[in-house]
């Protein structure tokens, strides 16, 4: 059985405002950021080559009220990489390099936070204080053993874009009431999150809406105003209850264009793919697939 170890450590925030934080938001954020504490052990993996941790636990140590300093406990439960040669070196070594530690934990969840904000950014929302973040963040992950390859490695490797955008921007949220608002990490000066960054960091999570929806209805009343009997993918027409303005339709692979061919009136099950217009706000019927007669 492979032995396994504990390493502690300690992950700080502290927020910088003049205005009262709301008790409920406090709270929101001490979620989000827990979440986002536990995405880090990416990035000791790549800074201590060689281990694995299989398990992270993370604590509120303490409350600062004032300007709220918000204390975390860390407990990184790991173990080393199978065959690793070196693996009682790098173990040996990760665990007296606490300070060093403690840094990757901050350059990681600072990288997450903004990585997450970036996500949850509008395709044309300002963003270059974000960027000038992100490239402190990278030469910060230099000098810690994490090349900008790796970190972008770590961040697109995010299976859950959608959650992540959701808790950072729940974490940088609260301070949103105050435009010279801050957020301290670890004590970094260079990782502090200042009010010009978290300005350009929107106030709620909103999912993207996507560009395309595809849905199914029974039955549906078509009336057809081009067919082809030689290819089933050159029709038009429109289904008056659902919409009124004439699309391209295209038949099932189990329909036979030929005996439907000059056909006007049909009703069908049908498929219909609409587009989202970001002008408008709506989604509109591009296409609609054929894919049973009922009645013709």
């Amino acid at each position: 059985m492979t032995k396994t170890y504990e390493l502690h450590t300690t992950y700080s925030i502290k927020y910088t405002t003049s205005k009262p934080l709301p008790v409920e938001d406090i709270v929101t954020s001490l979620r989000a950021f827990e979440k986002l504490i536990r995405r880090t052990p990416a990035f000791i993996e790549k800074a201590y080559d060689g281990i694995e941790i299989i398990d992270t636990e993370v604590f509120v140590s303490k409350v600062v009220s004032g300007s709220l300093i918000e204390d975390f406990v860390i407990t990184y439960v790991f173990k080393s990489k199978k065959d690793y040669k070196d693996a009682k070196k790098v173990i040996k070594k990760l665990l007296k390099d606490n300070e060093a530690v403690r840094t990757i934990v901050a350059l990681g969840v600072g990288a997450v936070t903004m990585y997450g904000v970036m996500s949850a950014l509008p395709q044309n929302a300002p963003r270059a204080n974000i960027e000038a973040y992100n490239n402190t963040i990278i030469n910060i992950g230099a000098k810690a053993n994490i090349s900008a390859d790796d970190i972008k490695l770590i961040l697109d490797g995010t299976t859950d874009k959608k959650t992540l955008a959701k808790q950072a921007v729940s974490a940088v949220a609260i301070t949103k009431v105050d435009p010279k608002a801050s957020i301290e990490m670890s004590g970094i000066e260079e990782l502090t999150i200042k009010p010009a960054v978290i300005a350009e960091a929107p106030e709620e999570y909103t999912p993207p809406v996507p560009s395309e929806k595809k849905e199914t209805y029974e039955n549906v009343y078509l009336q057809i105003f081009a067919s082809d009997r030689d290819n089933p993918n050159k029709w038009a027409g429109i289904a008056p209850d659902i919409f009124t303005k004439r699309i391209n339709f295209i038949l099932g692979e189990d329909l036979d264009p030929a005996k439907l061919h000059g056909k006007t009136k049909l009703y069908a099950d049908i498929e219909i793919t609409s587009k989202f217009n970001k002008t408008k706000k709506k989604y509109f019927p591009q296409l609609v697939e054929i894919k049973k007669i009922v009645k013709s």
